[in-house]
C-alpha cells in the first residue's frame, strides 16, 4: 500500500464577513446570481457572491422556485452550514459515507445541491467561479428534490429534471469530481491508501502466478495500470491515462499484448475534449498492428 495525497472535495461552505449590527455582508460560496431572502433583506448574490444579512436572521437561498436551504446569521459574520454535518476528514469517515447506498445522509443531499450549482453554471466550469445569471428566471416555477442517495443520480432525480425543463446541457457529474471539487473549495486535504500491485497465487504454492500494478501521478490520480497473466514480465495489458488541470481525463490509452511476448499488438487510443466539466468530444483510434502506425479504426 502506498500513502497518497487524495485531494477531494465537498460540502458547501458558507463564508461571511462585515460588522457587527445593523447589515453585514457575506459570501455563498462566490456563487453570482443566486437569490436570497431573510425578514429584512433580498436580492441575489452580486459577482463575488456577496449578500447582505442581519445578526440573528434565518437567510434562505434559492434558485428560481428550487429552495437550496437556510442559515441563522450571527453578529460576528460567521454564517452556520444549512446542514449540522460535520464533513469527512478522513479517509475512513469518507468511505464510510460512499459506502452508505441506501439511506439519504446529509452528506448525500449537499454533494446533490453542489452538483446542481455545477449543472447550472453558464460557461460549465465551476473552477473560475460559479455563475447563475439568468436561471432565477427560467427555473421560476421550478420544483426539484434533493432527497436522494447520491449514486442514484444520474438516471433518476437530476435526469427527469432535465428532461421536464430541458435547460442542463450536461446532466451529470461523477459525484466523485463534485465531492473533490469542493473539498478543494475547503482546503480538504486527505491522506488516502492507494493500491500499487496485487499479486495472486493460484496454486497456493508460494509463486505469484499473476501480478496486477498501478502508479499515480503527483495529484494522486490513476497514471498506468498494468496486467502481467503469467507473471514473465511482459505485460499482457497496458493502460495509460493523462487529465487536464481540472481532472477530466484527456488521454486513455489501452495496449494489449496478447501472445505474451513483449511486442503490443494493439492499441486503443481516446482523447477527450471538455468545455469546462463538460465532455464534448471524444476521439478513438485503434491500431491492430502498431508496427504500420496505420489505425484501422477511427471514431468521433
Amino acid at each position: 500500500m502506498k500513502k497518497l495525497l487524495f485531494i477531494t472535495v465537498c460540502a458547501l461552505l458558507l463564508g461571511a464577513c462585515g460588522g457587527g449590527g445593523g447589515t453585514s455582508t457575506g459570501n455563498f460560496m462566490g456563487i453570482k446570481g443566486l437569490s436570497y431572502s431573510s425578514p429584512s433583506h433580498s436580492g441575489v448574490t452580486d459577482a463575488s457572491g456577496n449578500f447582505q444579512y442581519s445578526s440573528g436572521e434565518t437567510m434562505t437561498f434559492s434558485i428560481g422556485g428550487i429552495t437550496l436551504g437556510s442559515i441563522t446569521t450571527d453578529g460576528d459574520g460567521n454564517v452556520s452550514d444549512m446542514f449540522a454535518y460535520t464533513f469527512p476528514t478522513t479517509e475512513k469517515a469518507l468511505r464510510v459515507e460512499l459506502s452508505n447506498y441506501n439511506d439519504v445522509t446529509d452528506f448525500d443531499r449537499i454533494i446533490n445541491i453542489v452538483e446542481f450549482l455545477m449543472l447550472l453554471d453558464n460557461d460549465n466550469d465551476p473552477y473560475n467561479g460559479i455563475d447563475l445569471t439568468g436561471w432565477n428566471e427560467k427555473l421560476a416555477n421550478a420544483k426539484h428534490s434533493f432527497n436522494e442517495p447520491l449514486f442514484g443520480r444520474k438516471s433518476s432525480n437530476l435526469y427527469n429534471f432535465s428532461r421536464r425543463y430541458g435547460y442542463l446541457a450536461n446532466t451529470y457529474i461523477d459525484p466523485m469530481q463534485t465531492i473533490k471539487f469542493f473539498y478543494n473549495l475547503l482546503g480538504i486535504e486527505l491522506a488516502a491508501d492507494a493500491i500499487v500491485s496485487s499479486q495472486t497465487d493460484e496454486g497456493n504454492d508460494a509463486s505469484i502466478d499473476s501480478l496486477w500494478t498501478r502508479t499515480y501521478d503527483a495529484e494522486g490520480r490513476l497514471a498506468t495500470s498494468t496486467y502481467d497473466n503469467d507473471n514473465d514480465g511482459n505485460n499482457e495489458s497496458t493502460s495509460s491515462f493523462k487529465y487536464d488541470d481540472k481532472d477530466n481525463t484527456t488521454l486513455y490509452q489501452y495496449d494489449n499484448d496478447g501472445n505474451s511476448d513483449g511486442v503490443t499488438d494493439s492499441t486503443t487510443t481516446n482523447i477527450y475534449t471538455y468545455l469546462g466539466i463538460q465532455e464534448l468530444t471524444r476521439d478513438r483510434k485503434r491500431d491492430d498492428n502498431p508496427a504500420d502506425a496505420a489505425f484501422d479504426e477511427h471514431k468521433l
